[in-house]
């Protein structure tokens, strides 16, 4: 289909604008089927603007009008899909000018899913922002996944490496040095869980590894911390304080096998460790006086909770006084520990 309107007014001859009024409607093919349909808005002040180009420039297609800004829709019919580059090999831009924008795929209300196929070289996404991936139904709002990457010069990150059926997959610091590290924190006081879900061995260095594991204890005084909670497994307990009462976590399923230590620092007048009720004491203590003679004492486990330490004939007399609970059952902590004590009448410390 060919338009041409010829107007000879000298000033449209010397290269003025000349405007060409169309009333359109459909424009039909040579079959006179549609190939392409006008609508016209009422009051209408923003339009397509399409222009060519010279050799090696790209043809553009903008929206403009006389508002400051105007938005640009391009919609399928229905479930059809929108398709950018099908047959062309040239690389396909969203918004990478320098231009700050923000660019949404999918919506924000209904289901959508974002599939992103990329060949050899792989998908790379590049920013220096402490957002330049967040993950989650907030955006950076509280992500459920979000990569910092703002640290200046930063030069180390993880590599997370998949593997078939049975094999296990490999997460590991990756960086231009030749040894990187690892740091996993919970936040401020939550606690790290490791194999707190499967039911497989949590293996840390292998028979075939040089490596080892290194770890501390927390030492944790008396002074805010008597009443214990399971969070606090695995920590040293000091005895002291005159007339210091712990309290031990009750033990739920999911608490069996957490641990804790206590040491006596001072010679008591009367200590005591109390388990929740039906949480039964078993296990020993043996009760040693300034003659290295020993006594020990095991709970009957009918309805001991009790472990006391009066400064005489139950032991914590001497500094050094110390016992080790596990809770080896829902309804069970496994005791053992020596408490020193300067008489030589013996007393059980259960009770």
């Amino acid at each position: 289909m060919a338009i041409e309107q010829r107007n000879y007014d000298p000033a449209i001859m010397q290269g003025a604008q000349h405007n060409m009024v169309l009333d359109l409607g459909d424009v039909l093919d040579a079959n006179r089927n549609e190939i392409l349909e006008f609508d016209a808005v009422a009051s209408a002040v923003n339009f397509f603007r399409l222009a060519n180009s010279a050799t090696g420039d790209a043809i553009v297609l903008s929206a403009q009008g006389d508002d400051t800004n105007v938005a640009l829709t391009i919609n399928s019919l229905l479930t059809g899909a929108l398709t950018l580059d099908s047959t062309s090999t040239g690389a396909v831009n969203l918004g990478n000018s320098a231009n700050a924008k923000a660019v949404t795929i999918g919506n924000t209300t209904g289901a959508s899913s974002v599939a992103i196929r990329s060949g050899s070289g792989g998908t790379v996404v590049t920013s220096a922002d402490d957002n330049a991936l967040a993950v989650g139904a907030n955006g950076a709002t509280n992500p459920v996944l979000r990569v910092d990457a703002a640290t200046s010069s930063v030069a180390t990150g993880i590599s997370i490496v998949g593997a078939a059926t049975g094999t296990a997959v490999a997460v590991a610091a990756t960086g231009s040095a030749t040894d990187e590290s690892i740091s996993v924190n919970a936040k401020a006081a939550g606690t790290i869980a490791i194999g707190n879900t499967s039911t497989g061995i949590v293996s840390i260095a292998t028979a075939s590894s040089s490596a080892g594991m290194r770890y501390k204890r927390s030492v944790l005084a008396s002074s805010g911390n008597t009443t214990m909670t399971s969070a606090m497994s695995g920590s040293v307990m000091l005895l002291d304080g005159a007339a210091t009462d712990y309290l031990l976590p009750a033990v739920g399923a999911g608490d069996i096998g957490m641990e804790f230590w206590f040491v006596a620092t001072i010679i008591a007048t009367d200590q005591t460790i109390t388990a929740a009720s039906g949480d039964l004491l078993t296990g020993s203590i043996e009760v040693v006086d300034t003659a290295a003679d020993t006594d020990v004492f095991v709970p009957d486990v009918s309805d001991d909770l009790i472990i006391t330490l009066n400064g005489t004939t139950t032991g914590g007399k001497t500094v050094g006084s110390w016992c080790h609970l596990v809770a080896i059952s829902a309804t069970r902590w496994w005791v053992e520990g020596i408490f020193l004590t300067a008489t030589e009448t013996q007393a059980t410390p259960f009770s």
